[in-house]
Order: structure tokens, then C-alpha cells, then sequence
């Protein structure tokens, strides 16, 4: 992962940990957060950064809702993007449906990404559902 692949809001894995991206420097040190504790800068190549693989539990937090299932292929969409999950080696395909634009993505950050770059707007984090049993 680069700086340059990052923006503010980003959310990345810090040793297990849900963290937003506060501010990136140009030598590639970042500031972030944890709900509303700031945290001192860290280097994106440090090893306890890692992206958050992209997955059907995150598309439903960030409010894509499932359309259907063909075999492994799971579809959702929100207005007019649609995303294919498991398409190739587990990755996720993003479809705009009044263009011919399909990318394949990995990760959440790439999903926030071009999810403002196709619509200028910020995907919103709901929080989690708990789970009762």
C-alpha cells in the first residue's frame, strides 16, 4: 500500500483495530483515529497498518444492498454502481450502469476511493449490527 492510494477518512487494520485515516504527509506517515482518540504518526509501511479486504459484510455497512446470487457471485448495488463479489480470485467487480467503467478492487480503501470519485460523495460507515444467539 502507498500514501498516494490513500485520502482522509480511509479506514485501514492496525493490529486488529478499525482506524480512520486523519492526515498523510508527503513521506508517507499518516495521523489517525480510533472513534474520537488521535493517534501520533506511523509510517504506512509499518507492518501493524494493513487494508481492509473488501467484503459483503463491508458493502452492507456502507449501505450496498444485495441484489442477487449467481453461484459464488454475490451482486449489490447502491444507485447506479453495482459490485460483483467473488468474481476473480475473491475479488470484487465495481459496474457503473450508465458507464463502461469495471475495475476490479481488493480493498475498502479502494471502494471509498472511487466510490467519491464516481459520485463526489463520501461512503458513510453504519455502525455494526449486533448478532443475537
Amino acid at each position: 500500500m502507498k500514501a498516494t492510494e490513500l485520502r482522509v477518512g480511509n479506514y485501514l487494520n492496525a493490529n486488529g483495530k478499525l482506524i480512520s485515516v486523519n492526515r498523510i504527509n508527503e513521506n508517507g506517515f499518516i495521523t489517525w483515529k480510533i472513534g474520537d482518540i488521535y493517534n501520533p504518526y506511523i509510517h504506512i509501511n509499518d507492518e501493524r497498518i494493513k487494508p481492509i479486504p473488501l467484503t459483503p459484510e463491508w458493502l452492507e455497512r456502507f449501505g450496498f444492498e444485495y441484489s442477487h446470487r449467481i453461484g459464488q457471485r454475490i451482486f449489490y448495488n447502491i444507485g447506479n454502481i453495482y459490485i460483483e463479489c467473488g468474481a476473480e480470485n475473491g475479488m470484487c467487480a465495481v459496474y457503473c450502469r450508465s458507464e463502461s467503467v469495471t475495475c476490479f478492487i481488493h480493498y475498502v480503501h479502494q471502494l471509498q476511493n472511487l466510490y467519491f470519485a464516481l459520485t463526489g460523495e463520501e461512503l458513510t460507515l453504519a455502525p455494526r449490527k449486533e448478532v443475537e444467539g
